[in-house]
């Protein structure tokens, strides 16, 4: 729950509130708002925290992801831009 300004409490968003507001300001910034959503909020938050070497534990706690499997593969796409190893492929 949120706080207006006020002091009044707020009600929770939507998911469906949230991705429109995701759209709205994609489409303002002059972005294809056709692959993207509320879920790109969670994905983008995982994949960032993969990349800054985040706990995954914590990364899940906040966005609240209750699949291990699926938060692992968002989370692994941003750890994996770190990992020093990929760069062994450029080798080849």
């Amino acid at each position: 729950m949120g706080i207006h300004r006020n002091g009044r409490q707020l009600a929770r968003l939507s998911g469906r509130a949230i991705d429109r507001i995701v759209k709205l300001r994609a489409e303002a910034a002059r972005i294809d708002v056709s692959n993207i959503g509320a879920h790109s909020l969670r994905v983008g938050f995982l994949t960032e925290a993969g990349r800054r070497g985040i706990s995954l534990t914590d990364a899940m706690e906040m966005s609240r992801h209750r699949t291990l499997r699926i938060a692992m593969d968002y989370y692994e796409r941003g750890r994996l831009e770190r990992n020093a190893a990929v760069d062994l492929l450029n080798d080849i």
